[in-house]
């Protein structure tokens, strides 16, 4: 299977994730690319797509977002899933809950599942 990982990244953090991510689907026998959401990625060329966003005031990046509405219908067309990277802590994550919007991007597109995964701010980066 041939599949997209389309990512959304301020600081690299959620592109990393995207990278283990292809790492795994690869491992598992799967051809994997990784692009940001600003290069365009062809998503016609693809038989299955992940979508990651870093996550700010509680919502994805609106790069993010605009990819998807532009891809609506060909994201529906194939197995989509989601990721967010941003609540930072490792006992505690905050903040808590899904990012703003988030049902109503998974709605648009039927994506079949989200994880969240705990961001890192390296203060030297900003």
């Amino acid at each position: 299977m041939k599949i997209l990982i389309a990512v959304a990244s301020r600081h690299g953090s959620t592109r990393q994730i995207a990278d283990s991510v292809a790492r795994e689907l690869g491992t598992a026998g799967h051809t994997v690319d990784v692009q940001t959401v600003e290069d365009s990625p062809i998503v016609e060329e693809y038989d299955a797509a992940v979508i990651g966003s870093a996550v700010y005031m509680g919502k994805w990046l609106p790069e993010a977002e605009q990819f998807v509405d532009r891809h609506q219908a060909q994201l529906a067309a194939m197995p989509v899933w989601l990721f967010s990277s941003g609540p930072l802590g490792a006992v505690d994550p905050q903040p808590k809950g899904q990012p703003a919007h988030l049902e109503q991007l998974i709605g648009r597109i039927g994506a079949r599942g989200h994880r969240i995964f705990v961001g890192k701010l390296d203060k030297d980066d900003l």
